[in-house]
C-alpha cells in the first residue's frame, strides 16, 4: 500500500514538475504573441504565478531528495566531461575546418562596406541578417569540424605563461 502511494506521488509530482517546465517556456513565448501590452503582462503574470505553484506542488509531492537528483542531472549537462583520449583529425578535415573558420568572418566586413556606401534598401535588412546568421553558423560548424585539439590550441593562446629567466646571467 505504501509503495503504491509513493508511486502515485511520484507520477503526480512529475506531472506538476513538467507543467512547471512548460509554464517557464510559455513565459518566454508570450511576448512574441500578437496580444496588446496589458494582455501580455496579465498573461505573463498568470503564467509566472501558476509556474511557481506547480513547482511548489511538485516539491511537496516529490520531496527534496528527488528534486536534488533532478537538479544534479540538469547541472551535469554543463559540467566538463572527463578528458578522453584525443581524437585524430585528418588533414582533409582540418583543411575544411580552417576554411569554414575563416569564411565565417567574411559576411561582417561585406555588410560593413555595404552600409558605408548607403545600402541596404528598404527590404534588404533580412538578407543582411541571413548573411550574419550564416556566418555565425559557419563559425560554430568549423569548431565542431576542427575538433577538440583545435579548441585546446585556441584556449592556450589566452593563458598567461610566466616568463622565466633561465640561462640569463647578470
Amino acid at each position: 500500500m505504501d509503495e503504491a502511494r509513493k508511486s502515485w506521488k511520484l507520477y503526480v509530482g512529475g506531472c506538476f514538475f513538467a507543467l512547471y517546465g512548460i509554464t517557464t517556456i510559455a513565459f518566454f513565448i508570450v511576448p512574441f504573441l500578437g496580444f496588446s501590452g496589458t494582455k501580455k503582462i496579465v498573461l505573463m503574470t498568470i503564467i509566472s504565478v501558476s509556474g511557481e505553484v506547480f513547482f511548489l506542488l511538485s516539491l511537496l509531492l516529490l520531496g527534496k531528495t528527488v528534486l536534488k537528483k533532478v537538479k544534479e542531472k540538469f547541472w551535469q549537462w554543463f559540467r566538463r566531461p572527463v578528458a578522453a583520449a584525443p581524437v585524430y583529425i585528418g588533414k582533409r578535415r582540418h583543411c575544411i575546418g580552417i576554411w569554414l573558420f575563416f569564411i565565417s568572418f567574411i559576411p561582417y566586413p561585406l555588410i560593413e562596406i555595404s552600409l558605408l556606401f548607403g545600402y541596404p534598401a528598404a527590404g534588404e535588412h533580412i538578407a543582411y541578417l541571413i548573411m550574419l546568421f550564416a556566418g555565425d553558423i559557419l563559425f560554430v560548424v568549423s569548431l565542431f569540424v576542427l575538433g577538440n585539439p583545435f579548441w585546446e590550441k585556441i584556449t592556450q593562446l589566452f593563458k598567461w605563461k610566466e616568463q622565466t629567466t633561465v640561462g640569463i646571467q647578470s
